[in-house]
């Protein structure tokens, strides 16, 4: 089976799921068991496919499983694919067993509004109706549904800003140096120095895991971290990070090597004696260590409920602070932005507001 998410874009073979294990899917997926689902698409009969508007021969399941395990290699470098599993699982859930042609526009918001009764944010909810078409179109690409039935698993259109009753996601604000030095005595030392390293570059929390000494370019005024993946790498765009003397003091406190990881888990795991954990610092690992510890900071007073952060917060913190010193094409270049389009604003929209009252105030007491 070929994956074509868009018009031209290289195929890729995928793995196919036979019918009688489509309903063991829906519990994989739902909780994201990849053991489960590797053995799912190992075995790998022909789905039947379709021609014209003739009736589809498979399920729902069928369709979803195949589409995952194509997109698992068509997004092999980054962890969309897991996104688009998860956006798929209610579905499988619900109507697994339906053949394909079965499935409409109708279910599938109905589908939409129960995430917003769940409570989900209008930005999760509308990546889902983003996966949901991409499938939809996916499906029909590779025969396994007519254009028909593609139309309606399309239909379903995202939500509006204030336009529905799903919650709206809160913004995301740069959290200030005080906090995080309250917080940073529960982490380990090893999590410590990666937050400070965040603090100090704005680089994304994925980038700051995936350091490897072999990828930094040790030169005069400031040394340069070029990851070899990173989130624009699939539309060919470099990424160059510049590492300043804070950041050069964080990593003469990993102690310099030839290569290797900069960061290891296996560092505190060899001081605590624990058991032997990975070689690399996962997003996902990262980001709990974290939240562990603003819990442990919240249990003991040392910070509030609502003060607590995360590591994708840092990086809003040090495009504010590079914004405010230094200006706009500063920050979107320490942030890995391009150079047109409003990303910047939105990692820096308290910044933002700040030019814009210094410019308004003195022009309204002039003229309001």
């Amino acid at each position: 089976m070929a994956l074509r998410v868009r018009p031209g874009e290289e195929a890729l073979d995928a793995r196919e799921v036979p019918r009688e294990i489509a309903e063991g899917l829906a519990w994989a997926l739902w909780h994201a068991e990849e053991a489960k689902i590797d053995e799912m698409v190992a075995a790998a009969p022909e789905l039947p496919r379709v021609r014209g508007d003739e009736a589809p021969g498979c399920t729902v399941a069928e369709a979803v499983a195949a589409y995952v395990a194509a997109a698992r290699t068509y997004y092999a470098r980054s962890r969309e694919w897991q996104n688009h599993r998860w956006a798929l699982s209610p579905i499988v859930e619900r109507w697994g067993a339906l053949p394909l042609g079965a499935l409409s526009c109708a279910e599938l918001l109905e589908l939409r509004d129960a995430m917003v009764a769940r409570g989900l944010s209008r930005r999760a909810i509308n990546h889902a109706v983003g996966a949901w078409r991409i499938w939809g179109r996916w499906c029909q690409d590779n025969r396994l549904c007519g254009v028909a039935t593609m139309r309606e698993l399309v239909a379903v259109q995202a939500l509006k800003p204030g336009r529905s009753a799903a919650r709206e996601p809160e913004k995301v604000r740069a959290v200030p140096h005080w906090r995080v030095k309250r917080v940073a005595g529960y982490l380990s030392p090893t999590v410590a120095r990666m937050v400070r390293m965040q603090e100090c570059s704005g680089m994304r929390p994925g980038e700051v895991c995936a350091m490897r000494w072999e990828e930094i370019e040790r030169c005069e005024p400031c040394w340069i971290y070029r990851p070899a993946r990173h989130k624009e790498a699939w539309r060919g765009m470099p990424r160059a990070v510049a590492l300043g003397p804070g950041a050069r003091r964080v990593l003469a406190a990993c102690g310099a090597r030839a290569s290797g990881p900069v960061f290891s888990p296996r560092e505190d795991a060899r001081a605590e004696g624990a058991r032997r954990p990975g070689e690399t610092w996962t997003r996902e690992a990262y980001t709990r260590a974290v939240a562990r510890a603003c819990e442990r900071a919240v249990a003991e007073g040392a910070i509030r409920a609502e003060e607590a952060w995360t590591p994708h917060a840092l990086r809003h913190s040090a495009g504010t602070r590079v914004r405010r010193a230094c200006g706009l094409e500063a920050a979107r270049a320490v942030l890995g932005h391009s150079m047109r389009g409003g990303v910047t604003d939105v990692y820096t929209f308290e910044a933002a507001e700040r030019e814009a009252l210094r410019v308004a105030v003195p022009a309204a007491a002039r003229w309001g």
